[in-house]
Order: C-alpha cells, then structure tokens, then sequence
C-alpha cells in the first residue's frame, strides 16, 4: 500500500521533481513562448494572443498578437533571462522566468498583452483583473480568447477584412 501511495505521489507530482533552471538569451517566439538554448518554452499560467490574432479597439482592427510578440520580444532583448522550468502533462517545457527580479508573465498580464489561465494556476489572476479594471491592451477594446481563438473562434472585425 504505502509503495502504491509512494508512486501515485510521484505520478501525481512527478513533473514539479523534474524542474530544472534554463538562462541565457532569449527570444520571443510569441507572446507567451521564449527559445533559449535551442529549447522552447512556454510561458506559465498566461496565454498571448496568437501572432496572426487581431482585436478591437476604438472600433478598429489592431494586430494584438504581434503586440503581443514584440512586448515580449522587448522584454528579453539583450538580458539574461532565468527560468525555472518543468515538464507539464501535455509534454511541453513551462516555466516561470524572470529577468531580474521581472516576472515575464506577470509583466504580459499587467500589459493587458495576455490573460491568466486559472486553470494553469492561480499565480496572475490578480495581474488580469487589474489590468482589465485599467482597461490596457486587449482590455481596452473586444478581443476573443487565444484559447477560443486558436480553436477558430474569431471577432466580427477579424472576418470584415
């Protein structure tokens, strides 16, 4: 029983054991996805509107994702970035990174550049609800969810082009 408990313990919280700290320069794939070393990483607990994803603001069409991506990029540039990273259930390479005492994610959120993913973690929930309350990036028009948007939901002003 206990060697059973012992096992299902790891199962269960395995993936936090194999975390491992990743640094050096970085760069931007979106706006919620880095490369270092040749290794890509997904930011954790947001999501960043995909690069091709448009939203409203002020009743016009604006590239919310390339917004997105150069933040980030912007962000990164020229700085050791140090991330704390693991594998999730799906596979991919997470990770908290900072530059400096920076957490990129919680920046992307308070930028209105992405939204918190409650489901992920509870770690930036606060971050989107300010930055909504503020009314910045994506919060300061409509915009569709990357989630929903990746799955092909889009926003009317996407499909008047």
């Amino acid at each position: 029983m206990r060697a059973h408990f012992v096992g299902l313990l790891f199962l269960t919280f395995g993936v936090q054991a194999q975390a491992a700290d990743l640094s050096g320069a970085a760069r931007a794939v979106d706006g919620d996805t880095l490369l270092i070393a040749g290794r890509q990483i997904c930011l954790h607990g947001i999501d960043a509107p995909e690069d091709a994803q448009q939203c409203q603001r002020e009743s016009e069409a604006w590239p919310c994702g390339r917004a997105a991506t150069r933040a980030l990029a912007g962000l990164v540039a020229g700085k050791q970035v140090v991330c704390q990273a693991w594998n999730d259930v799906k596979g991919r390479l997470v990770a908290t990174c900072r530059v400096g005492w920076r957490d990129l994610g919680a920046e992307m959120v308070n930028r209105g550049l992405a939204v918190a993913v409650e489901r992920e973690s509870p770690d930036y929930l606060q971050n989107h609800r300010e930055a909504r309350a503020r009314g910045v990036g994506i919060f300061a028009g409509e915009f569709v969810a990357p989630s929903r948007w990746r799955r092909g939901e889009r926003h009317p002003i996407e499909l008047a082009d």
